[in-house]
């Protein structure tokens, strides 16, 4: 099953020029434990002073590269593709959180055994984690 993940980017990544980022959107395969992306890209939205707002582009999170462009404007192309491996960052460490796993399962340990050299037993216990 496949859910969407929206990744709150405002204020994360600095404007430049007329270029604000606002989110990005990555599909998840919803069925794996903890959810995984189904593919390496993200859906960006983005707004530009220039245009309408609400305009979006598609960001390779592998090469931290945007597979869209702006062929007319390399001022635009210049903020975008800088943007880019900070933005991958962002969203791979939001889909990568070490807690998401750990808020997930519940581990008991009933007995450790801590040793300081080979078949020397020091101290037995137990916890839960």
């Amino acid at each position: 099953m496949a859910e969407t993940k929206t990744i709150n980017l405002a204020g994360r990544i600095p404007a430049k020029g007329t270029i604000q980022f606002l989110q990005a959107r990555v599909l998840m395969d919803a069925s794996e434990l903890p959810p995984a992306p189904l593919t390496p890209f993200a859906v960006i939205g983005y707004q530009d002073n220039e245009d309408n707002p609400g305009r979006e582009l598609r960001l390779d999170l592998d090469r931290q590269a945007f597979i869209d462009h702006f062929p007319n404007d390399q001022t635009k192309e210049h903020i975008i593709q800088e943007a880019a491996p900070k933005i991958a960052d962002i969203v791979s460490a939001e889909l990568y959180r070490p807690h998401q796993s750990l808020e997930m399962m519940e581990i008991e340990v009933q007995e450790v055994t801590l040793v300081d050299e080979p078949y020397q037993s020091v101290k037995t216990g137990s916890f839960n984690l």
